[in-house]
């Protein structure tokens, strides 16, 4: 597993960002990518050799220049598993409270709090 920095000069809107995920899903060999618009910077996880990568970053002529190229010993896929995770027991406490709201309603409704 190599990480790969890239500048990408041109790079200043989630556009161009757009462009390059899409370039760049014809390679079978790219794990995960970073983006920073502000420092115009991507860095991607991939394996094997990162010429063909540059090659599809210049076609798209956003003056796009290698940074450093050096083996991840840091990578993990967990962000992402992680991100889902929290993301489900969001999910779970909003849908609790909905039904709370809900059966505090009715009850409210039931016993006429609300009726004339």
């Amino acid at each position: 597993m190599y990480k790969t920095s890239f500048k990408i000069s041109k790079m200043d809107c989630p556009c161009e960002v757009q462009m390059i995920k899409m370039k760049l899903a014809e390679l079978q060999n790219i794990h995960s990518m970073e983006f920073s618009i502000d420092n115009r910077l991507l860095i991607v996880f991939h394996s094997g050799n990162y010429q063909q990568i540059f090659q599809h970053l210049k076609s798209l002529q956003l003056d796009t220049s290698l940074i450093d190229s050096s083996a991840a010993d840091d990578y993990s896929k967990t962000n992402d598993t992680n991100e889902r995770v929290l993301l489900w027991r969001v999910l779970y406490i909003n849908f609790f409270f909905f039904i709370l709201e809900m059966a505090t309603g009715f009850f409210i409704w039931f016993y006429g709090a609300y009726r004339r």
